[in-house]
């Protein structure tokens, strides 16, 4: 016995329905597109939270409707380091806009304390000294973050890219 497809295939009902599908799946892959990205890490300012060449999941609308919050990772991009192809780092937020913050003895403050909740905040951070080998603290600064600024930090804080960003060098969140 031969069964016909071709009424079912071809009926109004099928492809009715086969185009509403479709017209779905565009849908859901135009968002997720919008939505999420994955980057990769290069680097190990991020160790031991994120290691060099993993990938990343960035919701990239995480900040449309609310500000970032102290420690959320974040993926950056740096137009200064755009032309090298180096234009995007992923660092923490530790400081978050009008507060002000301190390097000194190689310890960051924020507002004048050292934040309780930072699992790093008793790391010195600094430079190695190639003639003695030994851990050297950078110079000290002290600066208020402007009302669109930033501060963020890789976790790897004896190797790591330090400063102030502008909400819109933000890209997104990682989630992962």
């Amino acid at each position: 016995m031969e069964f016909n497809f071709k009424p079912l295939l071809f009926s109004k009902c099928s492809i009715s329905i086969l185009l509403r599908l479709s017209i779905f799946m565009i849908g859901v892959l135009a968002l997720s597109y919008n939505t999420f990205r994955i980057f990769k890490t290069d680097g190990d300012s991020m160790s031991e939270t994120y290691h060099h060449g993993e990938n990343l999941l960035v919701n990239t609308r995480a900040y449309k409707d609310e500000d970032p919050k102290r420690y959320d990772v974040v993926l950056i991009v740096d137009i200064d380091r755009f032309l090298l192809g180096d234009d995007f780092m992923v660092k923490r937020i530790i400081a978050l806009p009008g507060e002000t913050v301190e390097l000194k003895d190689g310890i960051f403050y924020v507002n004048g304390e050292v934040r309780a909740d930072d699992n790093w905040n008793h790391t010195i951070i600094g430079h190695h000294n190639h003639t003695t080998g030994e851990l050297e603290p950078d110079q000290p600064l002290k600066f208020k973050l402007l009302p669109n600024e930033y501060f963020v930090m890789g976790d790897n804080r004896i190797n790591t890219w330090y400063g102030c960003v502008d909400i819109s060098a933000i890209l997104g969140k990682v989630i992962n």
